[in-house]
């Protein structure tokens, strides 16, 4: 008999449900042949469980079985004989909060028959008792790489039974940490389905800001601030991303800005006085800033800007996905290296074409580019590099995404073990899209 396990997806708050280009937790679902049926979400209101329901799939409250909680054995961690007391302490609250942790997962996906898990967030070590949990269940964990990453840094090694990247770059970056992956697949930058979607609300907001009397426009992409500077770019970093252009924009009456923040909801608190700038050049309708947000952040994607653009800046090297889904969505993107990230992949880009070290020289570069008729092909041009951060580049990276998880639970509806229903996902993707595009860790227990 056919089973029904579900896959449950670990989303951001973002519960856009129909496929409009929006940032969506479920995006890899409306581009592919994955069954909305088989979806679990862990809604938060009422409104969002109705929002899920009405949808047909899971509405996962989160409450758990008592007997779980009574009847599990916490697992214990061998100490060696000669620790001290100090490390007995650590010791033991990170086996508390390991079994705390698995405890919760454990029932959860019991409780709702979810027999595959789907998250972004590899950040921290939470992912591995998720992973342990579910593999217990008989079930699998997935991670969907979310961000580009030009360096190696170890807070993004990875534990998981499926991880989707974007390229082999990507994936050889997850080899270099020692991440612990059974099956890397390759699937391209996956929100490249949204060029299409998004050309007719991008000729809109184009036309708008074109009515208002720029005859160009440029757009900036910023990465969020924290007010300690040791530990994110700070709020005087943001604010130079925003004065500097917007100062040009009020001097150049033919230049058009819009601002995409990561976070929309702290952008004023964040930028001080240079709030009243921005204010200023709203009100000439040659500027317009997204401020959609979801629950954390803006839900707005970046392409949606690009495609309205004649050219994109990134206001920083080390985190470049605003920058990359720009490039790969065909408009010249300039980055500026403001932390000087030295190793970054990013650095292959040419100098003082794509890359600049600081404000004024991307802005002295710009005017030049919009003086100069002669349209000039190299500036903010990516293709040097762009097919080794997205091999395949035809807006169908959330489709390869989903159709794999919908051949893992096709088999595992089937009755195939985990062992075998993963085999299957990958062969048939080794079919369709080259051998080159997986790689499989066997040795992984």
């Amino acid at each position: 008999p056919m089973l029904n396990n579900y896959l449950f997806v670990e989303g951001r708050g973002d519960l856009v449900l129909e496929n409009n280009g929006s940032n969506s937790d479920f995006f890899w679902q409306l581009n592919s042949d994955f069954p909305k049926e088989n979806l679990a979400y862990l809604f938060r209101s009422e409104k969002e469980r109705s929002l899920i329901s009405n949808y047909g799939s899971l509405p996962v409250d989160g409450s758990l079985d008592l007997k779980d909680l009574i009847f599990h054995q916490s697992k214990q961690i061998r100490l060696l004989r000669k620790s001290g007391k100090s490390e007995l302490k650590q010791f033991n609250e990170i086996s508390n909060k390991y079994n705390t942790q698995y405890i919760y997962w454990y029932s959860l996906f019991k409780k709702n028959n979810i027999k595959t898990f789907l998250s972004w967030y590899k950040y921290d070590s939470s992912h591995i008792v998720i992973k342990d949990a579910i593999n217990s269940l008989g079930g699998v964990s997935a991670i969907w790489q979310i961000a580009f990453d030009g360096i190696k840094n170890f807070e993004c090694r990875t534990y998981a039974d499926i991880m989707f990247s974007y390229s082999s770059h990507s994936l050889n970056l997850d080899l270099s940490l020692d991440s612990k992956i059974k099956y890397n697949v390759i699937t391209g930058y996956p929100k490249d389905y949204s060029i299409e979607l998004l050309k007719p609300s991008a000729k809109k907001l184009r036309e708008g800001i074109l009515k208002s009397g720029a005859k160009y426009i440029v757009s900036v992409f910023d990465e969020n601030s924290g007010g300690d500077e040791r530990w994110h770019t700070g709020h005087a970093l943001q604010q130079e991303n925003y004065s500097f252009l917007l100062e040009e924009m009020l001097r150049d009456k033919q230049l058009g800005l819009i601002f995409k923040p990561k976070t929309p909801k702290t952008l004023f608190n964040r930028l001080g006085d240079v709030g009243l700038l921005l204010e200023k050049a709203i009100a000439t309708g040659r500027c317009k800033v997204l401020l959609d947000s979801g629950m954390y952040t803006s839900i707005s994607s970046p392409v949606l800007v690009a495609l309205a653009s004649d050219l994109c800046i990134h206001g920083h090297l080390s985190a470049g996905t605003a920058a990359l889904e720009a490039a790969l969505s065909g408009t010249p993107t300039i980055l500026i290296d403001r932390e000087a990230s030295v190793k970054n992949k990013l650095r292959q880009l040419p100098l003082g074409i794509v890359r600049f070290n600081s404000w004024q020289e991307a802005i002295y570069a710009l005017r030049t580019y919009f003086q100069n008729k002669k349209i000039d092909n190299d500036f903010g041009n990516w293709e040097s590099i762009l097919d080794e951060l997205d091999p395949y580049r035809d807006g169908l990276g959330a489709q390869r995404m989903g159709n794999y998880l919908n051949n893992i639970i096709q088999g595992m509806n089937s009755n195939l073990n985990t062992g075998e229903a993963m085999e299957r996902a990958a062969e048939i993707f080794s079919l369709e899209w080259g051998s080159d595009k997986i790689k499989v860790n066997r040795n992984m227990h």
